[in-house]
């Protein structure tokens, strides 16, 4: 379904029958007639089916959709910033052959994605930014101060918990919205998520990267 589809079914539901009611003030005028109607006023006919402000309602329901999937786009957008600037830092900080190449791949499927969710975004009104939160922000620093072995550690540890987020959040969103671009954008993300989540925990699992393989190693010693 296409945006302008869902908001005006949303002014449907929503606005034209506050309209009908304010006019239906009139009733109780002064000025009203015997009969019902104000002088020089038409009495406004019953509106059928009109929705009562019950939360689950369906306009109601259209409209926290709604915003659910802007903040879904632009979250995914800027985590697909946050990605991209880790995989650079993981090309230089890295000294694992293996985990440089995540590192770029990474950085070449988000620039990827963040293209698949233009057509949303611009539909739902959001500008691509590049701009990172105080909290990404640390991160990054966190990540730049980090070299080696210690770097390999935390990136896939990241890595994992994010694109495994990012996976739930998009099988979710896939089927919860009612607007086509969206839920094109997060069909498509789907496939790039699975594919990198599966390449960082295969490394995770052949360089002992992973807390889990980690845990088993020391109880064998």
């Amino acid at each position: 379904m296409a945006i302008r589809a869902i908001r005006d079914r949303i002014f449907f539901y929503l606005v034209i029958p506050s309209v009908f009611c304010t006019a239906g003030l009139a009733q109780s005028h002064p000025m009203a007639s015997t009969s019902g109607g104000m002088t020089g006023v038409a009495t406004p006919t019953p509106y059928g089916n009109q929705p009562s402000g019950d939360p689950n309602s369906e306009a109601n329901a259209l409209n926290r959709q709604l915003v659910k999937d802007q903040g879904f786009i632009r979250k995914l957008m800027e985590s697909g910033n946050v990605d991209a600037k880790l995989g650079e830092l993981a090309q230089q900080n890295s000294q694992n052959d293996d985990i440089k190449r995540a590192g770029k791949k990474i950085v070449e499927d988000h620039i990827k994605l963040n293209i698949q969710l233009e057509p949303a975004a611009t539909e739902l009104g959001i500008a691509p930014s590049k701009e990172l939160s105080r909290k990404d922000q640390q991160l990054i620093a966190k990540f730049e101060a980090l070299n080696g072995t210690k770097f390999d550690e935390e990136y896939i540890k990241v890595m994992v918990k994010e694109h495994q987020q990012a996976l739930k959040d998009l099988n979710a969103e896939a089927k919860a919205s009612k607007i086509a671009t969206v839920t094109d954008a997060a069909k498509g993300g789907q496939s790039i998520i699975t594919q990198d989540l599966q390449m960082i925990e295969q490394i995770a699992q052949g360089h002992d990267l992973t807390s889990e393989s980690k845990s088993k190693k020391a109880s064998s010693n």
